[in-house]
């Protein structure tokens, strides 16, 4: 049974056309990484974005295009790492109904523990074991390469969700961990 939640009124009344296109250029983003995946950043953005505006119209996620549009994030989050772990030259990658060999990456902006989350739990919804175990094994060095600025509780929650799938050790102590590094104290101080 579900249980449906009243909402303020969104404005609809364009957004079919805006749907086709945030669709078209998904699209052109996803069709594009094979050559160039410099692109990965922006397709994750950009089929979020897509999967989150279907739900405007279509709020319990019912119908077909819906689902499409969650799963397509799902493959290009889980892509960006799969091509950020590889150790050969190309990865394999489906995404949006096709295979796509995808040229390996080095750290990239777009590889951090933001876009690891993202694809996290885009993997979780979509109930897909094997994406989930993948992202489990990027390192956490891989997700701090980039310079970009994330707090420590960000990389201490992704080691808690690594451990809790992998079934690692010290689960308890690196939740605390995580828990602890968002306390106000920990979060202002520059040095962390």
């Amino acid at each position: 049974m579900f249980s449906t939640i009243a909402h303020h009124p969104f404005p609809k009344g364009n957004a079919e056309d805006g749907l086709a296109v945030l669709q078209e250029n998904a699209q052109e983003l996803i069709d594009r990484l094979e050559a160039d995946t410099a692109n990965l950043g922006d397709a994750l953005g950009t089929t979020l974005t897509l999967a989150e505006a279907h739900c405007l119209l279509d709020p319990r996620a019912a119908i077909f295009p819906t689902w499409d549009a969650w799963v397509n994030a799902m493959q290009v989050g889980s892509a960006l790492f799969a091509a950020a772990t590889t150790p050969d030259e190309h990865v394999q990658c489906r995404i949006a109904h096709k295979d796509r060999m995808l040229p390996a990456t080095d750290p990239q902006w777009y590889v951090h523990p933001g876009s690891w989350l993202s694809a996290f739990y885009l993997a979780v919804v979509c109930r897909e074991k094997d994406r989930i175990t993948a992202l489990c094994q990027a390192p956490l060095s891989l997700l701090r390469e980039n310079g970009s600025r994330f707090g420590e509780y960000d990389c201490a929650w992704i080691d808690t969700l690594q451990t809790y799938w992998l079934g690692g050790q010290d689960l308890v102590s690196k939740l605390v961990t995580a828990v602890d590094a968002t306390a106000p104290e920990a979060v202002d101080d520059p040095e962390t």
